[in-house]
């Protein structure tokens, strides 16, 4: 399960902030394709093959001056998590012609309060975050796992670094 916002969006962002009892912690941010991403961050080749390859991490990118995204995404931190949609749902988010205006750029973090386990039963979203004020939206078919994202970055030098949190 997601909790998601506009990105873009101060007084939505730390909303969620409140909601998931995540005062400090960096939010990932979903954007909505690869020109959005050149847009809010700065993007080198190998970064940009690592972004939109097959596993679609979240990749650690340097923001942009004025790169859009509301401060407290990231505060006081000078790159920004970054993915691009990778599940059906999630690109029907961004191109569902339903005549809403999606913004380019929406917090992805998991359905759970800070520090408690990630959410997978539909249970258990409205349990773990009960004052969120918004729907819930669920797929029928079970998740028999519960791991989080993988964040990637590049170093300097060309490496790949890979971390998977559960």
């Amino acid at each position: 399960f997601y909790l998601c916002c506009d990105a873009t969006s101060e007084s939505a962002v730390r909303r969620l902030r409140k909601l998931k009892r995540r005062p400090a912690k960096p939010f990932a941010v979903m954007m909505r394709d690869e020109e959005t991403v050149k847009r809010a961050c700065l993007v080198s080749d190998a970064q940009r093959e690592i972004l939109t390859g097959h596993q679609k991490p979240i990749l650690l990118l340097k923001k942009r001056e004025s790169c859009g995204i509301a401060p407290s995404v990231a505060a006081d931190n000078p790159t920004l998590g970054v993915m691009l949609p990778y599940a059906p749902v999630q690109i029907l988010l961004f191109t569902y012609n339903d005549g809403l205006d999606v913004p380019p750029a929406l917090v992805m973090t998991s359905g759970n309060v800070s520090g408690a386990p990630i959410c997978r039963d539909d249970d258990l979203p409205m349990c773990s975050c009960p004052t969120t004020g918004g729907s819930t939206s669920a797929a029928t078919t079970p998740s028999w796992i519960s791991i989080g994202d993988s964040r990637t970055w590049s170093a300097a030098r060309g490496a790949t670094h890979r971390c998977h949190f559960l």
